[in-house]
């Protein structure tokens, strides 16, 4: 398989790194989630990989401020202009249609884009679909006290690149505040939503909760046995984004 390392700039002018997999007319772009990057669980590469060897082009990418893109605090609406400097350099290639996988906050950033910004095909993994009202859910004291101090937060990783990310006050005020209704009703096109139902970390409930807001064709599937981090589950949320991709390009006639 050949995997291309690429670069290209968000609309501030960072640079983002990706994984480019050339492949057939159709591309579809995969989205990390919030302190993730491309490779963390390896669960975007798999799903790249099996997406690829299905005949799509494949765009795996580092927000700024995370994996091997520049260094910059974290915000919700960074990641949204990331995610459309990504549209812009998939486009660039000149594919047939555009689909999207995103992955937890990805699906939050896909809503926002996609009011505007038009995909053919979306799937979300896990997704963040509703305000954060209580950041202790996520922020220990000590970050929140350096919150309160310095307006950042910072998180620390074991693993990757980058052992620490820096996350702007600003996201969680974002987080908090956004109009949830009106930001998924403004998806354009059905989507597939893949839950695990012993998450933890984003409710399932949220999904439930989401499909009365998506437009009609969008199907739900609780995957059991399984929370945040698939493991071997993985192979479920394969094999259901494989079909609704696949249904894509038969609907469309290939």
């Amino acid at each position: 398989m050949t995997v291309e390392r690429v670069t290209f700039a968000n609309a501030r002018g960072h640079t983002l790194v990706g994984d480019l997999r050339p492949g057939g007319p159709d591309a579809i772009v995969i989205i990390h989630g919030f302190t993730g990057d491309r490779h963390k669980d390896g669960r975007l590469d798999r799903a790249a990989e099996t997406l690829h060897a299905d005949g799509f082009t494949t765009l795996t990418f580092d927000f700024a401020g995370s994996g091997e893109s520049d260094d910059v605090p974290i915000t919700l609406t960074g990641e949204v202009e990331d995610f459309r400097a990504a549209l812009a350099f998939i486009r660039g290639r000149d594919p047939r249609r555009v689909g999207v996988l995103a992955f937890s906050l990805g699906a939050l950033v896909t809503a926002r884009v996609c009011a505007t910004d038009v995909v053919d095909a979306i799937v979300f993994w896990s997704p963040v679909s509703a305000p954060m009202p209580d950041p202790t859910v996520w922020f220990s004291p000590e970050q929140l006290d350096e919150l309160e101090r310095t307006g950042r937060i910072s998180w620390g990783k074991d693993a990757g690149p980058r052992r620490t990310l820096v996350i702007d006050g600003q996201l969680l005020e974002e987080r908090r505040s956004f109009d949830r209704a009106a930001v998924m009703a403004a998806i354009p096109c059905p989507v597939l939503v893949l839950h695990g139902s012993r998450d933890k970390t984003v409710p399932a409930g949220d999904s439930r909760t989401l499909m009365a807001l998506l437009k009609p064709g969008s199907r739900l599937k609780i995957i059991g046995g399984t929370g945040h981090i698939y493991g071997a589950r993985i192979r479920s949320f394969l094999r259901y984004t494989r079909r609704w991709f696949r249904a894509w390009q038969d609907a469309a006639g290939r």
